[in-house]
């Protein structure tokens, strides 16, 4: 009887040690989602890709089954530039196409989770309007997703890399 009873406490410590590192808190699953923790997406990122939807006014909704249209930048490390830097409460994105002085800026403003309001600043007096949302749906060291929800109506998922 002691014997089953000791193998009995054996199994038990077993299995609370395997409930206990399945729940642990490893980074790992941040990984496995899109975001590895040790990335950022402070820094210079070029646009390799741009796919768009666009709003259906029947069902309401973007229709996300067929894009509306899709760039591939193959040379995407000397166009279309953009250099996100921290503010107090999100991400800066000055942007610009690489040939000229053009420029434009928008600021992520923090929401919650990977949500971000997302407002356009004019240059000529740093006046900020809405002009969508920006979900950043994956970041490691060389390659970020972000998807922008346009109040045009528009929804364009784009792939930059460093």
């Amino acid at each position: 009887m002691k014997t089953i009873r000791f193998i009995g406490i054996v199994l038990l410590v077993v299995l609370v040690s395997i409930g206990f590192s399945a729940c642990s808190s490893s980074s790992s699953d941040d990984v496995d989602n899109g975001v590895d923790p040790s990335a950022s997406i402070v820094g210079v990122w070029y646009v390799k890709s741009i796919i768009s939807y666009e709003w259906d006014a029947a069902s309401q909704k973007f229709d996300m089954s067929k894009a509306s249209s899709t760039k591939n930048y193959n040379d995407y490390e000397t166009k279309y530039t953009h250099t996100f830097t921290e503010i107090s409460n999100g991400y800066q994105d000055k942007y610009t196409d690489g040939y000229d002085d053009w420029y434009g800026i928008n600021e992520l403003v923090h929401q919650s989770g990977n949500t971000y309001q997302l407002y356009d600043v004019h240059k000529s007096n740093n006046k900020k309007d809405i002009v969508g949302k920006a979900y950043i749906k994956s970041v490691d060291k060389n390659r970020m997703v972000i998807e922008y929800e346009w109040t045009e109506n528009e929804y364009n998922i784009v792939t930059f890399m460093r």
